[in-house]
């Protein structure tokens, strides 16, 4: 549930989206699991394509966001968190989440914003903590952790 979103341009060019949130869905995460990884022959693939596969890579996944959405939506009815989410579009959505408190989430969201301009160098609001990233692209093949 965004409360709003600005969208706004870097002096790089770069475009960037920063909203402010009461909700933080839980995240699509697909399962470990890999039916394809003991294909050898054509019954397996073919097993593994139409039994193993849908309830792996979908029900699996379906059923973990129904049994943890209750809770998202419980902390956000009951909690005093609030989250901001900056996320630049391109070359690929790198978003990089915030939490902080209700009332605070304006002032935030607006010095994320003053700061995004300036790059990536110099995201530290005040009144925040850092919560998550996607790591950009490059970043594994350059060997920096």
């Amino acid at each position: 549930m965004g409360l709003r979103r600005e969208v706004l341009r870097a002096r790089s060019g770069r475009e960037s989206a920063v909203r402010r949130r009461r909700l933080r869905l839980p995240a699509w995460r697909p399962p470990d699991y890999d039916p394809w990884e003991d294909a050898s022959d054509l019954f397996w693939t073919a097993f593994a394509s139409l039994v193993l596969a849908p309830p792996s890579l979908v029900l699996v996944p379906l059923l973990r966001f129904l049994v943890e959405l209750p809770v998202a939506l419980a902390r956000a009815a009951l909690s005093s968190d609030r989250w901001v989410e900056a996320a630049c579009r391109w070359p690929r959505e790198i978003p990089i989440l915030w939490r902080t408190r209700k009332g605070q989430e304006r002032r935030v969201a607006e010095k994320v914003a003053a700061q995004l301009e300036l790059g990536y160098e110099h995201l530290r609001p005040e009144g925040a903590e850092f919560a998550a990233m996607t790591r950009p692209p490059g970043v594994d093949l350059l060997g920096m952790d």
